[in-house]
């Protein structure tokens, strides 16, 4: 699949089939998010966690209803569970750009190998604000989380693509 076409299939997914990623996917994912736009090239001031256990991301998604206030599952009940966090002494500006930069990277490449995903910054909140959760998913003291978001294969896929057109309006100087 060409970038452009990956970019086209994005969309964000809210309902997952009850499959777990295949390894050589996860790991396509993985890698392009290892890929992203870092500030200065500090990959070192990231972390990645992987989460597959399902009473793990049952717990991520009761810690993100206490932020949202939602009684729904805010991550859609997906197999996987993919969590961002940044060196905390770092600039949020910066910790933040560089995790959107990095998961949209991740979000292109799971379109890429037939995968969904949907970007939920409120878990992050979630995770962040209930330090036994932070503890139990195994986030490096000194980090912050700041970005996550679910993962898998869609539960119904039509092969509908974004319309590629102008949508944000633009001023050129």
């Amino acid at each position: 699949m060409e970038l452009k076409q990956a970019m086209a299939a994005r969309h964000s997914v809210r309902a997952y089939a009850a499959k777990q990623l295949d390894e050589a996917a996860l790991d396509a994912i993985l890698r392009a998010g290892c890929a992203g736009p870092v500030g200065m090239g500090r990959y070192e001031n990231l972390h990645i966690t992987v989460v597959q256990d399902a009473g793990k991301i049952a717990q991520i998604s009761k810690a993100t209803q206490k932020v949202t206030g939602s009684e729904d599952d805010p991550l859609y009940g997906p197999p996987a569970y993919i969590l961002l966090s940044a060196k905390a002494e770092v600039d949020a500006g910066i910790s933040f750009v560089n995790a959107a930069g990095v998961m949209q990277n991740m979000a292109l490449a799971a379109a890429e190998q037939g995968a969904g995903s949907v970007i939920i910054w409120a878990s992050s909140q979630g995770i962040e604000q209930d330090a036994q959760l932070k503890a139990a998913l195994g986030i490096p003291a000194g980090y912050k989380a700041v970005l996550g978001a679910s993962f898998g294969y869609p539960a119904q896929d039509d092969g509908s693509l974004k319309d590629m057109g102008m949508t944000i309006s633009v001023n050129r100087v």
